[in-house]
Order: C-alpha cells, then sequence, then structure tokens
C-alpha cells in the first residue's frame, strides 16, 4: 500500500503552500561534529537543504509580501520565522524557516533548529550591550567594600577585583628614594627590571604608595556573562556544566581601554557615587565569539528545549561516553552500504591568541627546591622553548582557535614594610603572582616608569598610567589573599585602608603536591616541560587563599602534575576517535527514527554501540538518509 505523505509547514499559525510532498525535496540533516577542513570548531545542529516554496498569495503574505516590486530590505525580517514541521501530524522540526532567495516562480528556504533563531539574535551585538542592572559605584569605597566581602563564586558576584599586572604600579619619587633592591642598586624610575618587579605599597617611615580604583579593573564571572547572553535575548541556559564549581570561578579578565571606568559611569570627573553599567567594563568582543569561545574551550555540545526556550549544554564526555538505553537500527540499516573507516582529522592544535608577553613567568624563569613559601622560591633564567607547548595543544590536524589570550602570570615584589594591621613593621618585601596583561618584560620596560618627574606625587597616578593590551584571558579567582603582608593601600578620602589582594590564577591548586614537591627537590633539565608545568602549579599553590581546583585552564598535554583543559575535555574524544571505527551506512529512517535519534542518545547495531557524528540528507518522503556513526 503506498504511503501517503501529508507535509504541513506552519509558520506563525498560518501554512505555507506547496505543489505536492514529493516534489517539495525537503531533506533535513543533524551534524554532531564537523571533521572537514577548519571544522573541528563548529556545532551544527540540524538544518535542512535549499527547498522551493511557490510564489502563491498565501505564500507572499506570510513572508510579508517579499515579492512586491520595489521592496526594500525583504530578507532580514525573513531570516528567522519561528515554523513547525509536521508530516502526517507527526513533528519533524519546531525551529525557523528562512528564506534565502526569491525568484521569478519560488521561494528559495532553508529549515533551522531553533539554535538560529537564538544566534542571529545575539550575532550583531557585543559583550558591552549586555542589561545588567546598573549599581550604585562609590569609586574605591565599592572596591574596598566588595573585597572584604569575599564573595567566593559566580553564584553571589557578578565580578570581582583581582589584582593584575596591566603595566607599571605608579609610585612617586619620595616614596622609594634611599631604598635598594635585592641586587643592592639604588631603585630608580628608569630602572627597567626594577619598574618591571616592584610594587612600592609600604615603606619605612610611614610612606604609603596609594592605588586607585583605575588600577583594579572588574573581572566578570563568564557564567553570569553567558547567562546574561541568553537572558536578553529572551532565553535561558541550561546544564550542568554551568553548576560546577571550576566554572563557578572563571572569570575574565579585563583587556581595554584606559578610561573604562569614564566609559561605565558617564562620569570623566568627580568623587560622588554614581550610577555604572557593568557591561561597559567588558572587552571589546561579540556576544556570540563568546559563546563560541567557551564551547570550544570546554568542548561543549547543547540540546535545545524548544518550548521551554532553554538551550543545554554539557562536556562531550557527558553525552558521548554512555551505553545506556541504545535505540537499535539494526534492522533499518542497509548493510550492503556499511562502510567502516579511520578518521585522518583527530589530533588537532587548540590555541589561545598569543599573549602580549610569552616569557615563561613573563621573564624565562623557572624555580627549583621545594618550598611552600613563596619568598623563598629560587629562581633560574631559561629560555622561552616549552612557553607555547604549555599553554596551548601542539596538534597535526586541524586547528581549533580561541579568541581568549594565553592566561600568563608573572611575579611582582611588593614593598612591605607594614602588615595589614599597620603594626607590625620591618618585613620588607613579600612576593606575590598575578595574571599578566602587558608587553612588558625586564629587558624592554624604559618606557614604563614609576613616575615621569620626580617632583609628580600622587595625584599624577591617573588612568593614562595604565594600559589595558591585549586580549582577555580566562582565570579563576580565589579570593582574598591571607597572608598578613599581602595587600595594597587603597584611600578612601585622605583615610588608608589596607586591602587583601584579590587572587586569581588560571592552575590547577591541590593539596596534594607530593609529586611536583618530589621534582622540585631534582628536577630534570630546566627547560624541560616538567619543570616549567611545576613551575606555574608551585606558584599557584603559594599564593592559596584556601580554594581549590581540579583542573588547570591551559592545554599542556604532558600529563605531568595537573588536569588541564585538554586532558579533561578534549583528549577522551580524541583518543576515541584515533582508536575507533567511523561507521558509514545507508538506512530506512522514518519521522520516528529521526525524532529518536538526537545527538545524546546511543545508537545500537549488531549489538555494538555507538554515537551520532551526524545524519544527512533525510529524506521524510523517500524515508531514507545517511548515518555517520562512531563506536563506543
Amino acid at each position: 500500500m503506498a504511503v501517503t505523505n501529508r507535509i504541513q509547514i506552519i509558520v506563525y499559525g498560518k501554512q505555507l503552500d506547496y505543489k505536492s510532498a514529493e516534489d517539495l525535496g525537503i531533506k533535513f540533516n543533524r551534524v554532531v561534529d564537523d571533521f572537514t577542513e577548519g571544522g573541528l570548531s563548529k556545532r551544527f545542529g540540524d538544518f535542512s537543504y535549499n527547498f522551493s516554496l511557490p510564489r502563491t498569495k498565501n505564500n507572499s503574505i506570510i513572508f510579508q509580501y517579499a515579492d512586491a516590486h520595489g521592496r526594500k530590505n525583504i530578507f532580514k525580517p525573513n531570516r528567522d520565522l519561528p515554523c513547525e514541521v509536521y508530516n502526517n501530524d507527526r513533528l519533524l522540526l519546531d525551529g525557523v524557516i528562512s528564506l534565502e532567495a526569491v525568484t521569478s516562480d519560488s521561494y528559495t528556504c532553508t529549515f533551522y533548529s531553533k539554535l538560529k533563531e537564538f544566534s542571529d539574535e545575539v550575532a550583531d551585538k557585543e559583550l558591552r550591550d549586555l542589561q545588567f542592572d546598573e549599581i550604585t559605584f562609590n569609586y574605591e569605597t565599592t572596591i574596598i567594600d566588595h573585597i572584604n566581602a569575599n564573595y567566593i563564586d559566580s553564584d553571589t558576584a557578578l565580578y570581582q577585583f583581582p589584582l593584575s599586572f596591566y603595566s607599571t604600579y605608579y609610585c612617586q619619587d619620595s616614596y622609594y628614594s634611599g631604598q635598594v633592591d635585592f641586587a643592592g642598586n639604588p631603585i630608580r624610575a628608569d630602572q627597567m627590571y626594577q619598574n618591571f618587579y616592584y610594587m612600592f605599597n609600604s615603606v619605612q617611615t610611614n610612606k604609603f604608595n596609594r592605588m586607585y580604583h583605575h588600577q583594579l579593573p572588574p573581572a566578570f564571572y563568564v557564567v553570569r556573562i553567558a547567562e546574561q547572553i541568553f537572558k536578553d535575548a529572551g532565553w535561558t541556559i541550561g546544564g550542568q556544566f554551568w553548576e560546577d564549581a571550576n566554572v563557578k570561578k572563571i572569570v575574565m579578565m579585563y583587556a581595554g581601554e584606559q578610561d573604562i571606568y569614564d566609559q561605565a559611569t558617564g562620569v570623566v570627573n568627580g568623587s560622588d557615587p554614581v550610577l555604572l553599567q557593568p557591561a561597559k567594563l567588558l572587552p571589546e568582543m561579540k556576544q556570540l565569539d563568546f559563546l563560541k569561545g567557551l564551547i570550544n574551550m570546554f568542548n561543549l555540545y547543547f540540546t535545545i528545549d524548544v518550548a521551554n526556550k532553554i538551550i543545554h549544554f554539557e562536556p562531550w564526555i557527558t553525552y558521548f561516553t554512555s551505553g545506556f538505553n541504545p535505540y537499535d537500527i539494526t534492522n533499518k540499516v542497509d548493510k550492503e552500504s556499511v562502510v567502516l573507516s579511520f578518521e585522518e582529522n583527530s589530533d588537532p592544535s587548540i590555541r589561545f591568541k598569543e599573549s602580549e608577553n610569552r616569557q615563561i613567568m613573563g621573564e624565562n624563569a623557572v624555580t627549583t627546591g621545594y618550598t611552600t613559601e613563596i619568598d623563598d622560591m629560587t629562581w633560574h633564567k631559561v629560555s622561552d622553548v616549552n612557553f607555547d607547548r604549555f599553554f596551548n595543544r601542539e596538534g597535526t590536524t586541524d586547528e581549533i582557535s580561541l579568541p581568549f589570550a594565553e592566561p600568563t602570570v608573572k611575579r611582582t615584589i611588593i614593598w612591605q614594610d607594614y602588615d595589614n594591621t599597620g603594626s607590625k613593621t620591618g618585613h620588607g618585601t613579600q612576593t606575590v603572582v598575578t595574571p599578566m596583561l602587558s608587553k612588558q618584560n625586564p629587558q624592554e620596560n624604559s618606557s614604563k616608569p614609576f613616575n615621569t618627574n620626580s617632583s609628580n606625587t600622587y595625584l599624577f597616578n591617573t588612568e593614562e598610567t595604565i594600559k589595558f593590551d591585549g586580549k582577555p584571558t580566562l582565570v579563576y579567582y580565589l579570593g582574598k589573599a591571607t597572608h598578613e603582608y599581602e595587600y595594597v593601600n587603597v584611600y578612601t578620602g585622605g583615610s588608608i585602608n589596607r586591602v587583601q589582594i584579590g587572587v586569581a590564577s588560571p592552575f590547577q591548586v591541590s593539596t596534594y603536591r607530593s609529586e611536583i614537591e618530589t621534582y622540585l627537590n631534582a628536577p630534570d633539565a630546566l627547560t624541560d616541560r616538567k619543570t616549567v608545568a611545576a613551575t606555574y602549579l608551585q606558584t599557584g599553590y603559594n599564593m592559596l587563599s584556601g580554594t581549590t581546583t581540579d583542573f588547570s585552564l591551559v592545554y599542556d598535554d604532558n600529563g605531568y602534575f595537573h588536569e588541564t583543559l585538554w586532558s579533561k575535555f578534549h583528549k577522551p574524544k580524541y583518543d576515541r576517535y584515533q582508536k575507533s571505527e567511523m561507521f558509514d551506512a545507508e538506512m530506512r529512517m522514518n519521522d520516528f527514527d529521526w525524532q529518536e535519534m538526537q545527538i545524546n542518545r546511543p545508537i545500537k547495531y549488531n549489538n555494538e554501540i555507538y554515537h551520532i557524528v551526524a545524519i544527512s540528507g533525510y529524506d521524510p518522503i523517500k524515508r531514507t538518509a545517511k548515518i555517520t556513526l562512531i563506536k563506543l
């Protein structure tokens, strides 16, 4: 008996006209991974090939008279028309229909999932367009109160104020005059390495340098940014990934103009509290680029809850490692069409944007000799030969590029003769390690003096002394430093406030240290990647403020000492593609099969378990499709 096909294409409750279901030529695709050149960074979802609808009066009305003579701007209003597609009353697609072209007798269209509606909504929007609630900003007072509150993650705060190195920390001549550095050389404004390493905070005889709000730009939690992007677009973000305790600690460091607070408040000069638009303090970046960056950085995949307008994100390992409740297609596959193959494009490079300073620790130095006291760490000069391989993953096939910079750090020597109560004196200095967003290094620093004129006072510590270079980086915010000498002087009016440093680091911070301790006490060659990894991880631990993290925000793939973005989120996937068979075949597919074969549903064939890579050319009329699977 011949099967009757009754296709319905519903847009805003109205049904589009077509000549016949057979002539319509609709074919659907579901792409999970694209292994063509340049495709590894893409996540397509569902879409159709182009198809044509006749130019009828009814269709013209639905497409807002796109065919009318002299009509302008006909495509943008017709790019994301809400659409439901049924075959014999069974839902095939709840998504959008997009008008691609108008000819003399037809409309050329494409179906997409609802993801296109969302992505088109945010496509032209910058992070600075986000509609966060305005806050009352009282300059240094707001920053002091926020740091002292010690908010722990994105559940309790929108942003943090970590100490970071953007440029030489300003200091007037009279505060450091007469002091000498560790090498016994007098401190001078024009000494390059002194400008790079030293931050004068509290000096003998009550010389207290001042830090101001422009030196502490906010770093926003990535979870809160992502949530706001979806909220502004009328959607909700979902998935357990965003509930991970590590992910909720990740902040994006500021990078951009010098006058950031002026832009956010609209006030160039003033001391009274003002309303501040938080989004104006975000880096210049497209909202869609930010989301794609997170998707590729953490190897995320998504499912769409159309009814509730929720897009759920999870790492690859969540969706593609289970064999529970598989959908059996054994009797539907054309066994003569089965081809098993090996996927060549399975050893990718994953790269951050290059940082402004690509030297190890900002100075090409590593440490040896285990110690928990950062001031006692012994440093050795090396080359930058292993810098790239620590932060990025170097593969042999395709490349995945991220919009964020390599999360570099540097050590800073804070001149700290007083403790955070102002009572203990004579301590001298305290070393800290902070994120670094700067081109500066110890050898090329002559244009960044402590001050430009020896007669300049703290009043010359202005926004012009700070330059926020490069692309933003992602790091963990770990909370307030706990050491009594790890603080900065932030003034309100004429009063000093000794504020603990907000600690940020991109590295795994674990209390299990024996492997690193043993290695640092008897390291291999100083330039070995193990030594580089141990150095970075030890500096993170020595700034520990009581918070731990489970993986580093780098792609180091050497397997020593820490879990990384590569080992946690990417390696299991590409190991599988390198060791398992790709399965290509043709199959008989009906509407029920199409709905059941979702990306998070395992597939069974001949009692073996697979997962979907792609469904291509599903024809709901002929009831055929091509499938590509990967064996579990």
